[in-house]
């Protein structure tokens, strides 16, 4: 039991460690390189309001533009900024809206309850439950195939439940552990949930197929 919670202690550290560097590196590329980017845009549009230098300015400005966008993305995925502005459901749902906007993703359906959205979690709790999440919702747009997708946060008997539900192909599973769709991601999702105390399940889908995902997480010490 005791080397059981050094692990869980050990893990939780790294984990924590791992995610204040996100954090540092999400704000230097804010405060240092998406300032200086912005500082050379600035210059573009005045080099702009020269007729010699307009259209190629213009498709400079584009291009820089479009570098900035991406570095936001980059940003967002090493620590996303509305966990810390709106909180985790707002941050689930943001989530959603970004990746399920190409053509061909599944139609999804966002369900928080009062008291799941009210919750105060500490912050590596509430950066790992996100990750966790993003985690098997990008399982579902890589291998389901599904064009109906749910996630569900709600609090039951003090244990914070998390669904994410899909109507795709599904897979041959045991009750906790993927098979045939399992490998790295499968790995870290089971090792971030322990990390916080947390646990995972996989099993078949209300739907009349696809995959049912479950991260259920006590919070009486919390």
């Amino acid at each position: 039991m005791t080397d059981q919670l050094i692990r869980v202690v050990a893990a939780e550290k790294l984990l924590e460690g791992a995610e204040e560097e996100r954090r540092r590196i999400a704000m230097d590329i804010h405060d240092q390189t998406l300032a200086e980017l912005s500082a050379v845009r600035r210059k573009i549009e005045h080099l702009r309001e020269e007729p010699s230098c307009g259209e190629e300015a213009i498709s400079i400005e584009a291009d820089l533009q479009k570098a900035m966008t991406n570095l936001r993305v980059v940003m967002d995925n090493l620590h996303p900024q509305t966990l810390d502005i709106l909180g985790l459901p707002a941050a689930i749902e943001s989530m959603l809206d970004k990746v399920c906007e190409d053509p061909g993703a599944p139609t999804y359906h966002f369900m928080a309850g009062d008291d799941a959205a009210k919750l105060q979690l500490p912050r590596l709790t509430q950066v790992t439950v996100y990750r966790i999440v993003a985690e098997a919702v990008n399982n579902v747009l890589r291998h389901a195939h599904a064009n109906q997708l749910e996630v569900a946060m709600s609090l039951r008997s003090n244990t914070l439940i998390i669904i994410v539900e899909d109507n795709g192909r599904g897979f041959n599973h045991t009750p906790q552990l993927p098979t045939e769709s399992g490998g790295r991601g499968v790995h870290n999702v089971q090792e971030r949930a322990r990390a916080i105390g947390g646990q995972v399940r996989w099993q078949s889908s209300r739907f009349s197929s696809g995959t049912r995902f479950e991260l259920e997480l006590p919070l009486n010490e919390r």
